[in-house]
C-alpha cells in the first residue's frame, strides 16, 4: 500500500494568505471574523 502524505490546513493557509501577522493574512482574518459575526460565513452574497 502507498504512503499517503497529508498537508495540514494551517500550512495551506500560510502558503495562500501568508504567515500570521502579515498584512494580507490580517486583512483576510478581519474579513472572515466580520462575516462570522454577521452570520454570513460560507454563504454567497
Amino acid at each position: 500500500m502507498r504512503q499517503v502524505h497529508l498537508t495540514p490546513l494551517s500550512a495551506v493557509v500560510d502558503e495562500v494568505w501568508g504567515e500570521k501577522g502579515s498584512p494580507r493574512r490580517d486583512a483576510m482574518e478581519r474579513r472572515l471574523q466580520a462575516e462570522v459575526e454577521c452570520g454570513r460565513a460560507g454563504r454567497d452574497g
